[in-house]
């Protein structure tokens, strides 16, 4: 009797998740009026935090930081 109460109220959360993924996946397409113009390829220079080179570069030095604070250098004891 317990199994198959699971059983039922586990088809149930399965079918009605599957619902809510599909009225989702309907909404998104709801307005088919709309004209997005997307460009990708504005060269004005402005935006440096979107630039890939900067994160590269910031994230090296933060590396080199971070080995830095470490110290490298063995430690004796007299």
């Amino acid at each position: 009797m317990k199994n198959s109460v699971l059983a039922v109220t586990a088809k149930f959360m399965a079918f009605l998740i599957c619902q809510l993924i599909a009225l989702q996946i309907y909404a998104q397409d709801g307005d088919k009026g709309l004209d997005i113009d997307v460009d990708v390829n504005k060269n004005d220079g402005g935006d440096w935090a979107s630039n890939p080179w900067i994160w590269v570069g910031v994230g090296a030095f933060i590396i080199i930081l971070i080995l830095a604070m470490r110290g490298g250098g063995s430690k004796s004891s007299n």
